[in-house]
């Protein structure tokens, strides 16, 4: 059976016309372009949108550190001195030892905190220091000196 030429092969002849317009030809002419339409609206997303490692990164909060000597009275150093120091805001008190120099730190500090230190050994005292939050050092030296404790 042979097939007359136009009808039914895409090839638009005026009995055919309304079909031309959903017929198969159009439609893979449709579907490659809807195709590149969309990756190049994909990669121009890509290429605006902005890299992780161009976005400006979160800085962390500077945090302060308290550092220093536990002297006794003829300002020799003293080792295993316990110093405690308290925050004011939270009531918390953490505690640390001077080392065989007589140095003792404390890091990590929130800088937006007041803070209370001081340092004992036997029945010797230092008086109490305070370290504020309006002190803008990253580093705040402070020697503690003891004395014997006040009777009470």
């Amino acid at each position: 059976m042979k097939r007359k030429k136009g009808v039914g092969d895409g090839m638009g002849t005026a009995s055919n016309s309304k079909r031309l317009r959903v017929s198969y030809p159009l439609r893979a002419v449709w579907r490659p372009r809807t195709l590149r339409v969309l990756l190049a609206l994909a990669a121009l997303m890509v290429a605006v949108a902005p890299a992780p490692a161009f976005r400006p990164k979160k800085r962390k909060p500077v945090l302060k550190d308290v550092q220093g000597l536990v002297l006794d009275s003829a300002n020799n150093a003293v080792a295993g001195a316990a110093v405690e120091m308290k925050d004011v805001q939270s009531g918390k008190t953490i505690a640390n030892y001077s080392d065989s120099a007589g140095h003792y730190q404390f890091t990590d500090l929130d800088r937006n905190h007041d803070y209370e230190i001081r340092a004992t050994f036997k029945n010797l005292a230092s008086e109490v220091r305070k370290v504020s939050s309006f002190d803008n050092r990253n580093t705040i030296p402070m020697n503690l000196t003891l004395a014997p404790a006040p009777a009470k």
